[in-house]
């Protein structure tokens, strides 16, 4: 029993330092692991760090200038083509066509009844005032004259004999050879022929008067329109024969679509070609506007009155018209496609006064400079301008890249206004 018990204490005492050994050997290991890991986790976020933003090398101040140089020198140079700005009278037209028309249209009639025997004149003729057009057969009513003028023969004889009658009874009365009854019948006879006679002077004015109605004649200058009936009909006062189409003046009616109306006023200038005319311009004015829209072409007929002195014009020609809708003399002018449409208004690229020296020629390098311009009227291809430009300035209406105020630009094509 003595020697059992040191031997279980020393046993004791063994397990119990193996046991702390053991512990803080465990306690050790665990700091050494932890510490090795946030010493990796470290070098990783490093080596990321450092993938990510490169260290940049230091710059001196020469090598910096060096780089703002080369940064300027490498700015894009844009390639435009520009526009001379030039004062000329600037007119906007509307083109659209039309038929001539005569001024007044004449309906042609013979005042009395009878048979065509032929026309003098052809559709298209010019005739003046007075000119035969058409003729009646004239044979009745000259037989008709004919026995007038011999009716009114005989009665004239008649009436003399009566007179010189007359004139012997007077004096045969004054002796008393005759009695006053026998004077007053030989009196009586000579009245009655002498008024038989003035009934026979009228019947032949009459039977002149009909022939000459056998003509139709021009009643006023113009252009013969087409025929209604031809030779060999009987026709009465109440036919129309043919037209005339009054052309000293003429109307050229046109269409005018129906966004386009509110451009058209009375009084507007006109200018009008015909192909029968090439090269000669007509000039004219808007005279009238139809008061309504026809249905199926949404038209409105407007009427364009045209002086035609020397009856160039012929109805039913067909003409092109160009209205003036604006105009302006002596104005600045420039294609519309040098404008930019901003929330304050237009503005143009200009090439700056201090690069451009002289004539603009292409492949020329120069800056532009952005501007405002007051525009006074635009159309799709022009546009004219009160403020903004200078006569001879040149601005950008084509670009191969972006602009800005002050962009560098090389000039690939140079345009000017066409007079």
């Amino acid at each position: 029993m003595p020697f059992k018990f040191p031997r279980l204490k020393i046993v004791l005492i063994v397990i119990g330092f193996l046991w702390v050994w053991a512990m803080i050997w465990m306690v050790g290991v665990t700091v050494f692991s932890k510490k090795k890991v946030e010493s990796g986790k470290r070098k990783v976020e490093r080596t990321e760090q450092e993938a990510v933003v490169p260290q940049k090398p230091a710059v001196k101040p020469r090598e910096q200038e060096k780089s703002g140089k080369e940064k300027e020198a490498s700015k894009a140079v844009v390639p435009v083509k520009v526009f001379k700005v030039e004062r000329t009278d600037f007119v906007d037209s509307l083109p659209t066509v039309g038929t001539v028309k005569g001024l007044s249209e004449i309906d042609l009639r013979f005042e009395i009844n009878g048979v065509v025997e032929k026309f003098l004149t052809q559709p298209g003729d010019s005739v003046g005032k007075g000119e035969p057009i058409a003729e009646l057969n004239q044979k009745d009513l000259r037989l008709k004259l004919a026995h007038a003028r011999s009716k009114l023969k005989s009665v004239e004889s008649r009436a003399k004999a009566l007179g010189k009658k007359l004139e012997i009874h007077q004096k045969l009365f004054d002796v008393g050879a005759i009695i006053k009854d026998k004077l007053e019948e030989v009196e009586l006879d000579a009245e009655s022929a002498k008024l038989e006679a003035e009934a026979s002077e009228v019947e032949v004015e009459f039977a002149e008067e009909e022939l000459t109605k056998t003509s139709l004649t021009a009643p006023k200058d113009g252009v013969m329109g087409p025929r209604e009936v031809e030779v060999g009909e009987f026709v009465t006062p109440n036919e129309k024969v043919a037209s005339l189409l009054v052309i000293d003046s003429v109307f050229i009616e046109v269409g005018i679509i129906e966004k386009d109306i509110e451009k058209i006023r009375i009084g507007q200038q006109v200018m009008i070609n015909v192909d029968s005319y090439p090269g000669i311009d007509f000039p004219g004015t808007v005279d009238s506007l139809y008061p309504v829209v026809e249905g199926r072409s949404r038209t409105l007929t407007t009427r364009i009155k045209v002086e035609n002195p020397r009856a160039l014009l012929l109805p039913g020609m067909f003409s092109r018209a160009k209205v003036t809708i604006f105009s302006k003399p002596n104005t600045l002018v420039f294609p519309s496609l040098a404008l930019n449409k901003g929330a304050s208004g237009y503005t143009v690229y200009v090439i700056k006064d201090e690069i451009r020296k002289g004539e603009l020629k292409t492949g020329a390098k120069a800056k532009v400079e952005i501007r405002s311009v007051q525009v006074g009227y635009i159309t799709t291809d022009l546009c004219q301008v009160n403020l903004g430009v200078r006569e001879g300035e040149y601005v950008v209406i084509e670009t191969q890249g972006e602009l800005t105020d002050g962009a560098p630009v090389e000039i690939f094509d140079v345009q000017e206004y066409a007079k």
